[in-house]
């Protein structure tokens, strides 16, 4: 009975401590952005189900993998400041390392805008005007 008492302890104190690092919290949200950050633990996956395209920025982690509605695997080592742009609908994001993932996305929530921006960062309306 004792050790079924200690057996039955040990694998709520490790769900538990699955559950401290499966975390998402939004941080932001207006109309055209949400600003989730995340947290995956080893193993842990989620799926991705947007309607629209999302940026993520990853902070921590050692690996993860994308795989992809169409059946296309991405393999992603993970370096802090990493960015990944993710299609609309875009599958399941897996965290393949033993570290947690962490990261911040940025779901965008409409259609977009099909103006096109300079390569300096204005837009094509821009006027230089020297004085």
């Amino acid at each position: 009975m004792r050790i079924e008492l200690m057996l039955a302890g040990a694998l709520c104190a490790m769900g538990g401590a699955h559950l401290l690092w499966a975390a998402t919290t939004q941080e932001f949200q207006n109309q055209k952005v949400a600003v989730t950050e995340e947290t995956l633990a080893p193993g842990e996956s989620e799926t991705l189900t947007g309607a629209h395209p999302s940026v993520v920025v990853y902070f921590a982690g050692d690996r993860a993998e994308l795989k992809y509605t169409n059946g296309a695997v991405h393999q992603e080592t993970i370096r802090r400041g990493e960015t990944l742009n993710e299609p609309a609908r875009a599958g399941k994001l897996v965290n393949t390392g033993m570290r947690p993932l962490q990261l911040v996305r940025v779901a965008f929530l409409t259609a977009g805008n099909a103006e096109m921006w300079g390569m300096q960062g204005l837009p094509p309306i821009a006027v230089l005007q020297l004085v």
